[in-house]
């Protein structure tokens, strides 16, 4: 039997429109309860700051206290993405760098050259700072489980997946307001979150309907600090 969140059931479920929604954000978020999300992990389209905004103030009112929200940002527009998210009222933690690194030879980028995605950490500010985070490297930009997707802006399930391992529990219930190709609903199926997430063009949120229909969940996901240890090795 799924769970509920105000109308909306939550993932993973038997029924695959259930957790993901079609529509705009920025009216199906009205119905989420006061304070019933355990963290928010997203990815906005990193032009549109206004966005980030509302994303700001959406999680004041909807997030746990001392959980974290998690937003994907482009360097070029880092600095007003910060400004924004911290004008709709959270604190600012830290920025955990993904190293795009198998990019680089991709794309042919001169040796040396960096090519990173931030990752901004958020909380309300009613939490001890938090002293540390994790930077992540050598992720490939498509994993092999990933490419079947085509999705353009499409995030690799294993840098998603250290991220719900880090910053949720089993059973959290994890939002993704802006979720295109649904990597976090797929993860957050594989290691047993609750998710709610939202799709503003029909056939996107159907795609990503199917895809985390076809997704398994792990029998025994790891815990966090054996994904730090695993890390580490590599």
């Amino acid at each position: 039997m799924s769970a509920n969140l105000g109308p909306y059931s939550l993932g993973p479920n038997d029924l695959e429109e259930q957790g993901i929604y079609i529509g705009d954000a920025k009216i199906l978020v009205k119905e989420i309860p006061d304070e019933s999300i355990d963290l928010i992990l997203t990815d906005p389209v990193y032009q549109n700051t206004d966005d980030y905004r509302w994303l700001a103030e959406t999680v004041v009112r909807v997030l746990k206290d001392n959980r974290p929200c998690l937003a994907f940002c482009g360097i070029p527009f880092l600095p007003q993405t910060l400004v924004a998210m911290q004008n709709g009222g959270l604190a600012y933690r830290w920025q955990i760098i993904w190293y795009r690194n198998n990019e680089i030879r991709q794309r042919g980028a001169p040796p040396g050259k960096n090519m990173y995605t931030p990752c901004l950490l958020f909380d309300k500010g009613k939490s001890k700072r938090r002293s540390f985070a994790f930077d992540i490297h050598s992720i490939p930009v498509i994993s092999a489980v990933d490419e079947p997707a085509r999705f353009k802006w499409l995030k690799p399930r294993c840098l998603i997946r250290l991220l719900l391992s880090n910053y949720s529990r089993v059973s959290d219930i994890v939002l993704d307001p802006f979720t295109g190709s649904s990597t976090v609903p797929a993860v957050c199926k594989m290691l047993g979150r609750q998710y709610l997430a939202f799709e503003i063009i029909p056939e996107v949120a159907e795609q990503g309907r199917r895809r985390v229909g076809a997704t398994q969940p792990v029998i025994f996901p790891p815990r966090s600090e054996q994904l730090r240890i695993i890390k580490k090795e590599e």
